[in-house]
């Protein structure tokens, strides 16, 4: 009698039964890939005090006379769109102009690596 087929088919069949028993259900992600990122923070009461905890990111631009778009954090904005309160004016080869109660704020595309920019 040879008791090494017959273990290991036991060990087959455990494992097979264990990896069966997890639900898809009962793995947790460390975030959701396809969440939108939120532009509009919530409104405290400080007014132009949370207009100053805005950090925005730009990752791209792309110029093409009035359809011209700017890739803000993710959001994809045509001019006159509003991000936060500040409408896109324009948009330039590596950057893009918004503008708030008369301000005028001018963000640089982000760069990830040296050398990604001329």
């Amino acid at each position: 009698m040879r008791p090494a087929p017959a273990l290991l088919a036991l060990l087959l069949l455990a494992s097979a039964a264990a990896s069966a028993s997890a639900a898809p259900g009962d793995v947790e992600l460390r975030w959701n890939p396809f969440v939108r990122p939120d532009l509009e923070p919530e409104d405290d009461g400080g007014g132009a005090a949370a207009s100053a905890h805005w950090r925005p990111v730009l990752r791209a631009t792309l110029v093409s006379g009035r359809r011209s778009l700017a890739n803000l954090g993710g959001v994809v904005l045509g001019l006159g769109d509003e991000a936060h309160g500040y409408r896109l004016t324009e948009v330039r080869a590596w950057e893009a102009v918004f503008e708030k109660g008369g301000a005028t704020v001018v963000l640089p595309v982000e760069r990830e690596e040296e050398g990604a920019r001329p």
